[in-house]
């Protein structure tokens, strides 16, 4: 933390021990101490790590995106996403690691298969059809 917040924070602390001791005083709280110099420990997020020291990830977010390029391709991809995330949380991390390298290649596949379909959908016709304009055309 930056020293101007630790500088806050013992100011609060030495007002809430002066206002503590005052009340303790008057009467009207129970007896207890405050001890300034204990702190609870930081709330994080968890994460799994192997033992390589990297984080597994389950590339979920891939996944669902590549739902709107191969519909199916995308969706077997996000349930084997989703059987990587259930392996993390109970602990199977190779398990985790190994859907999760099979939800991200699917996706990409998925992906690759998207822009193959939209070549040929879109852009071929296009080609051909302008094409065929400039043949007759030239006649």
């Amino acid at each position: 933390m930056q020293t101007s917040h630790l500088i806050l924070l013992s100011s609060v602390a030495q007002w809430l021990a002066r206002r503590t001791s005052d009340l303790m005083a008057a009467g009207s709280l129970p007896t207890t101490t405050y001890d300034p110099q204990v702190q609870p420990a930081p709330a994080t997020q968890p994460m799994t790590i192997d033992r390589d020291g990297d984080p597994v990830q389950d590339n979920f977010i891939l996944s669902v995106a590549s739902i709107f390029c191969c519909f199916i391709l995308g969706i077997i991809a996000t349930l084997k996403a989703q059987n990587s995330r259930d392996k993390l949380s109970s602990g199977d991390i190779s398990g985790a690691r190994r859907d999760s390298a099979d939800a991200r290649k699917l996706a990409i596949s998925s992906i690759v298969c998207g822009c193959i379909i939209v070549v040929f959908v879109i852009f071929l016709p296009l080609i051909l059809w302008l094409a065929g304009v400039i043949f007759i055309a030239s006649r």
